[in-house]
């Protein structure tokens, strides 16, 4: 399935910071034009002047605890110099006293710059990808593909239907140097990405992949060396734009560190969860993604692939919801849908920095248009949503049309109101 050209997506980053005034007030500006708010206001003085010559008389209920210096406490009604700060105008009826009350407090007014997260596809092309074969349309009348052959040509869709959102990379494991099978060379990957991460580079991704009808592809599933192989290039290129993996295997990784001869093949790699956890807390999440994987031990290695990867996806940091945490695929499809998916998540969602304390609080500007928040994106792809349920919300969602016309603007503004009272 192919998206418009209008799902094309993006991602922002915060290029200042802001900070919250936590002041009572409803007051929201448009264009940072402040609409006046009397605010809060303390009355006035509603006692009557006192006699200066009974000031001090006990008997008197209408005398104050003033000292004899002239000076009155702050609730008396004469100031003998005029200059009672408690009088209005000579008004002490009680009612708000003009503007003695706290000044009304200023939104802060934010200005996202558009930037393209950097993202590596970590592809496995390792023999079963083309021993085994599947309905990559499902269709039964027509011929079965190879997994191999649907991944190519999802991938040639996705780089180029989202190649102006996503600066993309690419990384084979194994090597696609490989001639056979043999256990000495079926762990070997490149010592470079295939394709390294940057800008408008679909053309070299697709070129840097074995035929789509190839059942030349050999090796094992070494998914730790090459995810270390992408960690080091995405280190090399970081410039603080957000990054991330999407691993796609159709297996459980094998290819133990330190296992020799047929344990290449047989032994679950169990190092893959580690590294992936440890890239995930540096900021690197993985997605996940499983083509045609079945609940079930397996041979190669001898484990439950439906199980690893679930492992794998959780580690990774960023899990689909639901009781899979990895994106099983069953055809040609899903697979490009998910593959979308994680791209729309990517490229369109957008780390606030600062927390929204409450949902009213941000007001969403593309150039001069106000865009309105949604509960979720419809079919006109227009409007944005928190991605947390509750408040503090981190995050937002551009809908696609929207996230569209950020991209074509090249900013987003974002309006923090001021924190209402407790």
């Amino acid at each position: 399935m192919v998206f418009p050209p209008a799902s094309r997506t993006l991602t922002v980053s915060l290029i200042a910071s802001l900070s919250l005034l936590a002041t009572a007030c409803t007051d929201i500006t448009v264009d940072g034009v402040m609409e006046e708010d009397p605010g809060i206001h303390l009355p006035g003085s509603t006692g009557e002047p006192d006699d200066p010559d009974t000031a001090d008389d006990p008997d008197d209920p209408g005398a104050d605890s003033g000292s004899d210096d002239g000076t009155v406490d702050s609730t008396s009604g004469d100031d003998p110099t005029g200059d009672d700060p408690g009088d209005d105008d000579g008004d002490s009826s009680g009612e708000p006293a003009g503007d003695d009350g706290p000044p009304p407090c200023e939104v802060e007014s934010l200005q996202l710059q558009v930037e393209q997260p950097q993202v590596v596809l970590l592809l496995d092309k390792s023999f079963s990808m083309v021993d085994n074969s599947w309905d990559h349309d499902a269709d039964p009348v027509t011929p079965a593909v190879t997994r191999w052959n649907s991944l190519h040509s999802v991938v040639d869709t996705l780089t180029h239907d989202i190649e102006d959102g996503i600066e993309w990379g690419m990384m084979l494991f194994p090597s696609d140097t490989l001639t056979d099978n043999g256990s000495g060379t079926a762990c070997f990957v490149d010592a470079e990405v295939n394709s390294p991460v940057g800008p408008m580079n679909a053309d070299a991704i697709v070129g840097a992949l074995p035929a789509a009808d190839t059942f030349d592809l050999f090796g094992g599933t070494p998914a730790s060396a090459g995810l270390s192989v992408v960690l080091d290039h995405l280190e090399a290129v970081a410039d603080g734009r957000p990054q991330a993996v999407v691993l796609v295997t159709d297996g459980a990784a094998n290819c133990l560190d330190g296992t020799t001869g047929n344990e290449v093949f047989i032994q679950y790699d169990s190092g893959l969860e580690p590294m992936v956890a440890m890239a995930a807390a540096d900021g690197v999440p993985t997605y996940v993604i499983g083509v045609d994987i079945l609940d079930q031990v397996g041979s190669f290695p001898a484990d439950n692939p439906y199980e690893r990867l679930n492992e794998i996806a959780l580690a990774g940091g960023v899990p689909q919801g639901g009781d899979e945490a990895f994106y099983n695929t069953s055809d040609e499809e899903t697979l490009l849908v998910a593959l979308e998916g994680i791209a729309d998540e990517l490229s369109c969602t957008i780390n606030l920095g600062q927390d929204a304390e409450f949902e009213g609080q941000l007001t969403v500007r593309v150039g001069e248009d106000e865009v309105a928040r949604v509960d979720e994106c419809g079919p006109d792809g227009i409007g944005w949503r928190y991605i947390e349920e509750a408040a503090p919300f981190t995050s937002i969602e551009l809908c696609s049309m929207t996230c569209e016309q950020a991209h074509i603007a090249s900013a987003l503004d974002i309006d923090y109101a001021c924190i209402p009272p407790a």
